[in-house]
């Protein structure tokens, strides 16, 4: 080879090339990592979007469906018939006395039909209440969608009332570990869903039917009562734990729940004896248990308590 065509002396370049290429690793690695956080951002943007837009179809459709009924009320003959009358009416009404002020009614007299608020009819009420209904049923759904995506690893359901002591240290528990919760008979407020009174019967099935890969399911009863009864049998056939927390006298609607539920909790040694008394079930002894102390015993006593529920042995 001639010398002109031998490579340089490149031994002085190395220092400058290696700091170089450090730099373009620093950058790249900062570049990946921006990368990947632009994509969980777009990931979650993606989601609360489509969860917008499945809201906003919901809706609509709602807003269409009143407004069509709306419509077909003031069309038909009935409400023309009903607008001829009133007018009617408000035609025939005396004129004012010359000492009373129009539109006041006396001072001790009963309130007059002007200033009384028209009942809404049969189709408004149940147009009302088709309308909140799909209000609680879009925030379930959100709900649910939340209860997939939480870091906790129990979804807890509570049936009790919402100022007790027990329902409120589950719900605190609850928070503290990052398991979703809802309580039933009661309106979502504070990061706790909910299902009102007079909504609970047609969309709880759509709770209990709710899938969470990788997380437990339980229903803990902390107040005897209609409701922990009526859904405590379709929770355990939808494949949901069961639990009640007792505390107090042994009343009917406790002895059926500790009879029908995976597991029954009880303060002390003396409520224990008497639960087993009149129950036949032997419950676990614990001042205030957390979900997954529930958890743990109804798995413990899975093949001991008598069921109810037909294939659950």
């Amino acid at each position: 080879m001639a010398k002109r065509d031998r490579p340089g002396d490149v031994s002085r370049y190395w220092p400058r090339l290696r700091e170089e290429a450090h730099e373009l690793y620093r950058e790249v690695g900062t570049l990946r990592g921006r990368v990947r956080q632009l994509e969980r951002e777009l990931a979650t943007a993606q989601n609360t979007a489509d969860r917008l837009r499945a809201a906003n179809e919901r809706l609509t459709a709602s807003v269409d469906q009143t407004k069509a009924r709306l419509r077909a009320i003031e069309r038909s003959k009935g409400w023309r018939l009903i607008m001829k009358v009133r007018g009617t009416v408000r035609r025939r009404k005396p004129a004012p006395s010359a000492g009373e002020v129009p539109g006041v009614p006396e001072e001790n007299g009963p309130p007059s039909a002007a200033t009384l608020a028209p009942e809404p009819t049969f189709a408004q009420r149940r147009a009302a209440e088709a309308a909140r209904r799909a209000d609680v049923a879009a925030e379930l759904a959100w709900w649910i969608e939340d209860a997939t995506r939480a870091r906790g690893s129990i979804v807890v359901v509570l049936a009790g009332d919402r100022s007790a002591a027990t329902t409120g240290s589950f719900i605190g528990a609850a928070k503290e570990a990052g398991d979703p919760v809802l309580l039933l008979d009661a309106e979502p407020r504070d990061g706790v869903g909910g299902i009102p009174t007079g909504i609970n019967p047609t969309l709880v099935p759509d709770l209990l039917a709710m899938d969470v890969p990788g997380k437990e399911r339980l229903l803990v009863v902390t107040a005897p009562g209609h409701v922990g009864i009526r859904w405590v049998v379709p929770a355990q056939q939808q494949g949901w734990w069961t639990a009640v927390v007792l505390d107090g006298s042994i009343s009917p609607a406790a002895v059926y729940l500790a009879s029908h539920s995976d597991v029954a909790s009880v303060p002390d040694d003396a409520a224990a004896r008497a639960l087993e008394a009149a129950t036949g079930v032997r419950p676990v002894i614990h001042a205030a248990p957390s979900a997954r102390d529930l958890l743990q015993g109804a798995r413990a006593g899975w093949d001991a308590l008598p069921r109810a529920v037909l294939g659950s042995d």
